[in-house]
C-alpha cells in the first residue's frame, strides 16, 4: 500500500525531483517525512493552479463570447439610433409643411378668403394630402422609439455580462497570483 502511494508520487514530475523510494529489505521510505508532506503540499498547490487556470481559460472564453455579443447588441443599437433619426426627421419635416400650410390658411382667412375659395381648398387637399404622411411619420416614430428603448436595454445588459466576465477574470487572477506569491514557500520546504 504505502509502496503504492510512493508510485503515484513519484509519477508526477515533482516526485521524481525527490526521488522517494520505499526499500522493502528495511521497509522504510528513503525521504523524510517533511521532504514527503512539502512534496504532497506541491502536488496540492500544482492541481490548484491548474484548475485555476482551466477556471480562468473558460473565463476567458466567456468574455469573448460576451464580448461578441456586445458588439452585435452595438451594431442593433446603432440601427435603431439611425432609424429612429431617420424617422424623426421624417416626422419633422412632414409637421413643419403642414405648420406652414395652416399658417397659410390662416393668413388666406385673415385676408378675408371664403373656406370655399379655391386658395383655401388649394391649402384644405395640401393638408390633407400630407395629414396621411404625417400619421404614418408619427408612427414610424413611436415604433422606432420602442425599437430604440429595446436595443439601448440589450445593449446595457450585454455590457453588463462584459463587466461580470471581467471581474471573474480579475478575482481569478487575483487567486492565482496569490498562489504564485506563496509556491516558493512550499519549493523552500522541499529543499
Amino acid at each position: 500500500l504505502l509502496k503504492d502511494k510512493i508510485d503515484l508520487l513519484n509519477a508526477n514530475p515533482l516526485g521524481e525531483q525527490l526521488g522517494v523510494s520505499f526499500n522493502e529489505l528495511t521497509g522504510k521510505v528513503t525521504a523524510t517525512r517533511e521532504e514527503v508532506e512539502a512534496l504532497i503540499m506541491a502536488l496540492e498547490r500544482q492541481a490548484q493552479v491548474e484548475g485555476y487556470q482551466n477556471a480562468m481559460k473558460e473565463a476567458y472564453e466567456e468574455q469573448a463570447r460576451a464580448i461578441i455579443n456586445q458588439k452585435d447588441a452595438l451594431y442593433a443599437l446603432t440601427e435603431a439610433q439611425e432609424k429612429h433619426n431617420q424617422a424623426s426627421q421624417d416626422y419633422g419635416e412632414k409637421r413643419r409643411q403642414i405648420t406652414e400650410l395652416v399658417d397659410e390658411g390662416m393668413r388666406l382667412e385673415k385676408e378675408g378668403y371664403d373656406s370655399m375659395s379655391e386658395e383655401m381648398q388649394t391649402v384644405n387637399a395640401k393638408i390633407l394630402e400630407l395629414k396621411g404622411g404625417y400619421d404614418k411619420a408619427k408612427i414610424a416614430v413611436q415604433e422606432t422609439s420602442k425599437t430604440l428603448i429595446d436595443a439601448s436595454s440589450a445593449y446595457a445588459q450585454a455590457t453588463g455580462e462584459v463587466q461580470e466576465c471581467t471581474n471573474k477574470i480579475e478575482d481569478l487572477d487575483s487567486v492565482m497570483q496569490q498562489l504564485a506569491d506563496t509556491a516558493p514557500e512550499a519549493g523552500e520546504a522541499m529543499g
